[in-house]
């Protein structure tokens, strides 16, 4: 069956394979310096077990083509790309300079040796066992994303009251002190 010019191909791949069928797109032209001939170059659409399978492949491509390099990027790559996006105004300088002046000599003082993801965390938890809502905490936190819509947009929490939650973890933690030692 041929295909229009441009719309891509379906090639069957030699040896024995799963998927033996290649969907690829023309996406333009070079001049091998070697041959001095005209090459095509290609983007990979993906590999299917049949040729059927491979045109339907082609086709739902060329109704909504996708970026195919996303397909083959590392989770280190996404989150990268997704951090360029997501805070465009946030250098490596600022936070370095933060970490350097601030944070290293903080855990050192205190003796741990945590990173402030870690420390993130334990305190999200912290804040969960202490009995702190949901809302309170996700505020303190900064994960906005998460909230309902009706959280953004009618909840309104003042400082005190998020003061007040953190300070419900030393409640909490003296609390779980006075229980061990009365046991």
């Amino acid at each position: 069956m041929k295909l229009p010019n441009g719309y891509g191909s379906v090639v069957k791949l030699s040896g024995k394979r799963r998927k033996p069928w290649m969907v690829r797109k023309t996406t333009g032209y070079r001049i091998d310096p070697v041959k001095e001939k005209k090459v095509n170059e290609y983007i990979i659409i993906g590999y299917a077990a049949t040729k059927t399978e491979g045109l339907q492949m082609l086709a739902d491509y060329n109704r909504n083509p996708y970026n195919t390099k996303a397909a083959k990027m590392t989770f280190d790559e996404v989150y990268e790309e997704w951090s360029k996006k997501k805070f465009p105004t946030v250098s490596e300088s600022k936070y370095r300079n933060y970490y350097n002046s601030y944070w290293t000599p903080l855990v050192e003082q205190i003796g741990i040796n945590r990173t402030l993801h870690c420390t993130r965390h334990t305190c999200i938890s912290m804040l969960s066992e202490a009995g702190v809502q949901d809302t309170t905490i996700k505020k303190i936190v900064g994960h906005s994303g998460a909230m309902t819509l009706t959280e953004k947009v009618y909840t309104h929490l003042d400082m005190q009251v998020l003061v007040d939650a953190i300070n419900k973890i030393l409640e909490n933690e003296d609390s779980v002190i006075a229980d061990t030692k009365s046991a």
